[in-house]
């Protein structure tokens, strides 16, 4: 897999994870070397049942007849003869191809890398010093948050989980996951159907531009393949059915805490699916939209109205169990993000590409309470924060392509614009407010970086959450939290901006990320080069926006 670095990679989606949600100690996924071959034998198995799926199902149409010669019988052994995997054990060539390079061995006399073997020449105590050391290193505490993004580069991506910590000002990289897929979009989902309580799960669900939804377990490091993968549309034998699946890229995904065992999907194919979890099926399909649906939210608290935006600028709210058309809006432009007011959920707001925001009503259908000109680009990152319990004002986050984030109080008679700032990440994708922090916000842009931003520590918004006590002595322009590179700097540009004595520098990057010593925030640059790149991105950058994609 290519190296994925920060000046070549960008940050389309993330997602927070809660306290207390994940594992304070991670299972490890640890082959050994007779597991290894069945998982290989297995792929190749899998491989061959469905190139042969493949073909009856282009042929079911078809009357084709093929003359061929004398067949030659081969068992499934025989096929895989030509990996020589009886010699395995034995081979003493390159091992730093194949998937064994992904995977831990049982003990350490097996690691072809360790060559200074225990003093006993025996395998070495589980509790020795290292391991005690590698144990230490991916456990959790308790008032830990997961933060995890999806980085996408021109020729790989890869999943990284931060690890975040609000009361020492930890922020690092925990692992990340290599994929094989394009990420467009994901979904924390707290469901687990393999265990003994189904909805205290941790997995995480990964829309695709291929059209499927890979489920990954946020519990589980050095894993090599999704728990599942939805939306495949394979076809069954018995009954010569095809199970649906989006014909397009997946924009955006969707759960609710409400029906924990259902995720909402929205494609390019201009379709919404709901998926069973525990079956991975599509259970319903709604086609009422006629262009590419790129964003979907659950109404709060509700199991069954879903809210959905499309290319062609229309808004429609769902009646899921109903199956019917609740209300419609109709924007000028393309529908970028939605999100509802998680304090009245008779609320929401709507964003599109030409850099204008909406604020609606649902009581209200084809109305706007509010429509202003936030930003000069889209707005694909929408946050609403939620309200002081003494003061009842609304703090709208409007992340741009502009580069710009803006913060708005929506409680006036038009929207009034509280603080503004420029991320200094080229344009931002995307934002999503920390579930246990309201004031903290998490960022990810086209620069390959990620950002946090303390909103309580800003003095035009310190009002807005009940921490007084941080108001005094508070400085603007000090308050975004960044991981550092592999070689623990960050570009003088950026550190000039965000550097001061509320800055808290990560001081640890964990050894269980691929990209450790090289990470992938570090753009590789010399400083000239920094001082002399121009602020306004240039065509073949943008070219690399999720919009190129599909």
């Amino acid at each position: 897999m290519d190296e994925v670095k920060g000046k070549n990679s960008q940050i389309f989606c993330l997602t927070w994870v809660k306290r207390g949600v994940a594992k304070l100690e991670p299972d490890q996924v640890i082959l050994t070397p007779e597991e290894l071959k069945l998982v290989m034998k297995n792929e190749k198995l899998q491989d061959i049942e469905e190139d042969a799926d493949s073909e009856e199902d282009e042929n079911d149409d078809r009357k084709i007849v093929i003359k061929v010669g004398p067949e030659k019988s081969h068992s499934d052994e025989e096929d895989l003869q030509e990996y020589g995997l009886e010699n395995y054990d034995d081979e003493k060539g390159d091992f730093t191809t194949g998937i064994s390079g992904l995977v831990m061995f049982a003990d350490n006399d097996a690691d072809p890398y360790i060559t200074k073997k225990s003093k006993s020449d025996s395998n070495i105590n589980s509790d020795s010093e290292d391991e005690s050391a590698e144990k230490s290193a991916v456990q959790l505490k308790p008032d830990d948050n997961l933060l995890v993004c999806a980085r996408c580069g021109q020729h790989s991506s890869v999943l990284e989980v931060y690890v975040y910590n609000h009361k020492s000002g930890d922020f690092y990289v925990h692992h990340d996951i290599p994929l094989l897929e394009t990420p467009l979009c994901m979904q924390w989902v707290g469901f687990d159907p393999g265990a003994e309580n189904m909805n205290s799960g941790n997995l995480l669900a990964v829309g695709n531009f291929n059209g499927t939804i890979d489920i990954w377990d946020l519990d589980v490091l050095n894993s090599l393949e999704p728990v599942a993968s939805i939306g495949k549309g394979k076809v069954s034998k018995q009954r010569r059915k095809i199970d649906f699946r989006h014909a397009d890229a997946i924009l955006d995904i969707a759960w609710t805490d409400v029906v924990h065992d259902q995720l909402a999907s929205a494609s390019a194919d201009t379709v919404i699916a709901l998926w069973d979890l525990e079956l991975g099926k599509a259970t319903r399909v709604f086609r009422d939209h006629k262009n590419k649906v790129q964003t979907l939210a659950w109404m709060p608290k509700s199991d069954k109205h879903l809210l959905s935006g499309a290319f062609d600028g229309n808004i429609i709210m769902t009646d899921t169990l109903e199956i019917r058309t609740v209300a419609q809006w109709t924007i000028d432009g393309e529908v970028e993000r939605i999100t509802w007011n998680n304090e009245n959920s008779k609320y929401f707001v709507a964003s599109c590409d030409s850099g204008f925001a909406f604020y609606c009503d649902v009581r209200k259908p084809t109305e706007f309470i509010h429509k202003w000109k936030a930003h000069e680009g889209a707005i694909p990152g929408l946050f609403l924060n939620q309200s002081d319990s003494k003061n009842n004002s609304c703090l709208l986050q409007t992340a741009s392509s502009d580069g710009l984030v803006k913060l708005w109080d929506l409680n006036f008679d038009k929207p009034k614009l509280v603080h503004e700032k420029d991320m200094k990440m080229g344009m931002v994708h995307c934002c999503e407010g920390n579930p246990d922090e309201n004031s903290v916000v998490a960022f990810g842009g086209q620069k390959g970086q990620v950002r946090l931003w303390d909103l309580a520590k800003i003095s035009e918004t310190a009002k807005y959450f009940d921490l007084p006590e941080q108001v005094n002595n508070i400085n603007s322009d000090v308050t975004l939290i960044s991981p550092i590179s592999g070689d623990g700097e960050e570009d003088d540009e950026v550190l000039k901006y965000i550097q001061g004595e509320d800055y808290i520098k990560p001081n640890k990057i964990n050894k269980f990320s691929k990209q450790n010593g090289n990470h992938p925030n570090g753009s590789g640059d010399s400083k000239k080069k920094k001082r002399k790149r121009k602020k306004k991105t240039s065509a073949n950058q943008s070219i690399q926006n999720k919009k190129s994609l599909i």
